[in-house]
């Protein structure tokens, strides 16, 4: 039998699953870092992570940053814990630092499998969590105080080693369809340069040019949106989205909800 058929995800048995604060699960590190005093060569902001992975693609480095960031060591999770409904939690692959408004959790062995904790904080039951607990309008953040003390259930160890098993076997078929995904990219991005600069180098005379006004909304700022307004609706830029960057990543913007009168 195939360990997909043996656990139903969707109706699993709770009947013995034991509640823990969320500071038995996990213990916040908050060891602290001067980027101009440190052996340490990588830095990881949330501008690094992306929504909804358990896995970090790109770091930056201490000449990137200044003022006191936060510790993290290899399989540690760092939480991004500004935005949180942007999903942002993803592991350690080595020691390094962070970004202030991030936490960085490890895992109590003794509550749950550390291999089990990053698929945990991605779940639906403890990312609702988060955002209902965040403070502040236009850049919600979650205080340790208030997460330390949220209540969640967790199964035995024996099921949870069954769900370790599944879950990352389900990781590493999306991590090849995303990689997949990721050359099939490269080749549209190759491509569509191409095309566009083929206008440069014959007369294409059906081509027609455009204001920048002409291909979306333009805002006045985001004055008087609360928190409800932010994580669904229409993408909205700022400078620190294009900020370093040639192209616009959407996985990385802010989603706010925009009325007509707008």
């Amino acid at each position: 039998m195939k360990l997909s058929e043996k656990i139903d995800l969707n109706n699993l048995d709770k009947s013995n699953w034991k509640t823990y604060r969320f500071d038995e699960i996990a213990k916040n590190i908050s060891e602290r870092v001067d980027p101009n005093n440190t052996d340490l060569t990588v830095y990881v902001g949330l501008e690094h992570i992306d929504s909804e992975t358990l896995h970090i693609k790109r770091t930056g480095t201490p000449d990137d940053v200044n003022g006191q960031k936060l510790r993290f060591y290899k399989d540690d999770i760092i939480f991004a814990r500004r935005r949180a409904y942007q999903r942002k939690a993803v592991i350690a692959t080595c020691d390094g630092f962070c970004s202030a408004h991030a936490l960085v959790l490890r895992a109590n062995p003794d509550v749950i499998d550390p291999k089990l904790f990053p698929f945990f904080m991605h779940s639906d039951l403890f990312m609702h969590r988060a955002v209902d607990i965040s403070v502040g309008s236009l850049s919600p953040t979650i205080n340790w105080g208030t997460l330390k003390d949220q209540i969640f259930s967790l199964p035995p160890r024996n099921q949870q080693t069954e769900l370790v098993e599944l879950l990352w076997s389900l990781d590493e078929v999306v991590q090849s369809e995303i990689n997949l995904l990721e050359k099939y990219k490269v080749f549209y991005d190759i491509y569509l340069d191409e095309v566009l600069s083929a206008k440069n180098k014959n007369d294409l005379s059906s081509w027609t040019e455009h204001l920048l006004g002409d291909l979306g909304d333009t805002y006045g700022g985001l004055t008087g949106k609360a928190k409800d307004d932010f994580g669904s609706g229409s993408p909205f830029i700022n400078y620190m989205n294009i900020f370093k960057n040639s192209k616009v990543n959407l996985k990385m913007v802010d989603f706010v909800k925009i009325k007509s009168n707008e």
